[in-house]
């Protein structure tokens, strides 16, 4: 488990291996019985087994002194609390890894992993009827529902209702500064393509992702409510329902554009803003806007 493969998620880039868990010997216990370490504290563990007496105790069994009654030091007790999984928790791994992956088949999750030490499913979720979708699949699955934790970003969107709380007919659009985001056309319908030029920033100076945001005006700032991802691995160009920032691992273009993309058909008549995330660097802004007008 040295090396982990980055996977692509609505929220943050997870590795595979993180939760996955080392299977290694505890000191003291008899052959074939283990604990599991978490990869990232596999080599603290290494360190203090090679320190400690012969004997040890598992995290939460006995208190401070091992089997012969030897107290350990406390930066001992706190290498081995730190990466042993309770026993309760050890005996439901099995049954923890099917609900894992029978949640992850359900339309609209993201992402999921198991919380190895708490003995949880943590399942991620892209819209509000996403979340019913799960909570209906715990109830037909009969999964103790203190066993999942859902979530999903700041404030879940609804599929059918994906601009609710916009206010599209006259928002505040300020002129463009130096940097800005060209949109072109300007003026759209619903489903037609666009082109995003990245204007007053080197070419030689800019990688950037394959997504912006589509925003509207919610009475008191811009609200994402789609991601705009453009043409890459032979894919198209589509949109999809906002769920919180998104990050693509080692996928990027360079230069400034055109970058193209197709604006989803779920809109309503009025403005839209456009923000691409650039990374600010000395040459580069964190983010570039532009406007939408659909009718």
């Amino acid at each position: 488990m040295g090396r982990a493969a980055w996977i692509v998620v609505g929220w943050l880039m997870i590795p595979l291996g993180i939760g996955l868990a080392v299977v290694q010997a505890v000191p003291g216990e008899p052959p074939g019985v283990a604990g599991i370490a978490p990869p990232a504290a596999e080599a603290q563990a290494r360190a203090a087994e090679a320190q400690a007496p012969a004997t040890a105790v598992l995290a939460g069994e006995g208190a401070d002194a091992g089997p012969s009654g030897v107290e350990l030091p406390e930066e001992w007790r706190r290498a081995i609390d730190q990466v042993v999984i309770p026993r309760e928790v050890l005996d439901r791994l099995p049954e923890l890894a099917a609900i894992q992956q029978k949640l992850m088949r359900v339309d609209g999750v993201l992402m999921s992993w198991t919380d190895h030490r708490n003995g949880k499913v943590f399942v991620g979720v892209r819209s509000l009827e996403a979340r019913e979708r799960v909570e209906a699949a715990i109830a037909r699955e009969g999964i103790p529902p203190e066993w999942v934790e859902i979530f999903g970003g700041a404030g879940l969107l609804s599929e059918e209702r994906p601009l609710e709380g916009c206010q599209l007919a006259d928002p505040p659009r300020p002129e463009p500064g130096p940097q800005y985001l060209e949109v072109t056309p300007a003026v759209v319908r619903p489903g037609q393509g666009i082109s995003l030029v990245i204007r007053g920033v080197p070419e030689d100076q800019l990688m950037r992702g394959v997504e912006a945001y589509l925003e509207c005006w919610d009475g008191e700032g811009w609200s994402p409510r789609f991601y705009l991802i453009t043409a890459y691995g032979g894919g198209g160009p589509h949109s999809v329902l906002y769920g919180g920032p998104l990050v693509i691992v080692d996928l990027g273009l360079f230069g400034t554009g055109p970058e193209r993309h197709l604006v989803p058909d779920q809109l309503e008549p009025g403005w839209y803003r456009i923000r691409k995330p650039l990374g600010r660097t000395r040459f580069v802004p964190a983010e570039v806007v532009g406007y939408l007008q659909v009718r």
